[in-house]
């Protein structure tokens, strides 16, 4: 008789662990915001500049737009008054949509705009999945997760370079 058999007690939960999940989605969201919608502009940039439709200089302008944009929108974050998950979901299709935008024009006042509310956009979706991502891990007392969402950055920068 085997009396080391796994009983109830030491089974695996029948599913995905909720702390794991949530925190593996605000990871990913903030992988694809900052990754995509912020950081894909820097290995693009080289290539710009080699098929002449930008020079450093415009390519600094480019870049400072979109901080600038980003301090915009962590800055306004405390005025806006909607649902995280709305934002969330609101902010992945922007932040697509404006990288996908900067390849249907070479006009550089076009770019600029885009640039910076690409930066706009990619703080207030990083602020409410921060926002979402650690309520929930706090409603599920795993707190030790919260860490996780805050790879999604290095993640995504790794992915888009």
């Amino acid at each position: 008789m085997n009396n080391l058999a796994p009983t109830g007690s030491f089974a695996a939960p029948a599913g995905p662990h909720p702390a794991r999940q949530a925190a593996l989605a605000c990871m990913i969201v903030l992988a694809v915001v900052l990754g995509v919608g912020r950081f894909a502009f820097t290995p693009l940039l080289p290539l710009m500049l080699h098929g002449g439709g930008l020079d450093i200089r415009h390519g600094g302008w480019l870049a400072s737009c979109n901080y600038a944009g980003y301090f915009a929108g962590a800055v306004s974050c405390a005025a806006l008054r909607v649902e995280a998950a709305r934002m969330v979901r609101v902010g992945l299709v922007l932040t697509v949509l404006l990288t996908l935008a900067m390849g249907l024009t070479s006009h550089f006042w076009i770019w600029a705009s885009v640039r910076f509310v690409a930066g706009v956009v990619s703080a207030w979706t990083f602020v409410f999945a921060s926002q979402w991502g650690l309520r929930r891990l706090a409603e599920l007392g795993s707190h030790e997760w919260g860490g996780v969402i805050y790879t999604g950055p290095g993640v995504g920068i790794v992915a888009t370079g």
